[in-house]
């Protein structure tokens, strides 16, 4: 070769954004993994990460992407936490409403039935009945109440007295005779007890 005659590489030259870009670490490693040779993993560009989709959580608007004001986006964001927390509250709160709601009307179904139980009891069996007698008659003045347990007791007294004096005249009537064994008299049999009812 002469050194008048020189051979020259032609290269195209890169445009001014190519030259910007070439500066980016990240654009010169995807490019340096676009040119590699010999039997490697074939690159392919993902644009998910450069331009993600509008339905991508990577997504932002043009528009909010050049917003600079960043105290209202702090007092949003702030506005958003209080309301946030205030639902919790809120809810929070009827649960305990609620809760204590049912515990008072279980408090109250129970001493209801505690109330029903106990009038039951003092009008069938005469129990919890404080400082009252357990029958419905006066042992001072030896009468009965004048109430409906005081007129069934005395009519139940009255049965007893009756009954009472049936066996005594049936005892008599068999086990004796018309006239006394000893003197000799005639004998009254005792009178028959007159019916209660």
């Amino acid at each position: 070769m002469s050194a008048g005659f020189r051979e020259y590489h032609n290269i195209k030259p890169r445009t001014r954004a190519e030259r910007e870009g070439m500066r980016d670490r990240e654009a010169i490693e995807r490019m340096r993994l676009k040119e590699r040779s010999g039997g490697f993993h074939h690159y392919e560009e993902y644009p998910g990460i450069s331009k993600p989709a509008a339905s991508s959580s990577l997504y932002l608007p043009e528009s909010e992407r050049f917003d600079t004001d960043f105290a209202a986006e702090d007092k949003r964001r702030r506005e958003m936490e209080y309301q946030s927390r205030q639902q919790n509250l809120n809810q929070r709160r009827e649960q305990v409403i609620n809760r204590e709601v049912g515990r008072w009307e279980t408090m109250e179904n129970e001493d209801k039935k505690y109330q029903d139980m106990l009038n039951q009891k003092q009008s069938k069996w005469q129990a919890g009945q404080k400082n009252n007698l357990s029958a419905a008659y006066n042992p001072i003045t030896l009468e009965y109440d004048s109430t409906e347990q005081g007129s069934r007791l005395k009519q139940q007294d009255d049965q007893i007295r009756y009954r009472a004096g049936m066996r005594m005249f049936n005892l008599d009537s068999k086990m004796n005779s018309e006239f006394n064994v000893v003197t000799g008299e005639p004998r009254r049999p005792p009178n028959l007890p007159p019916r209660p009812f």
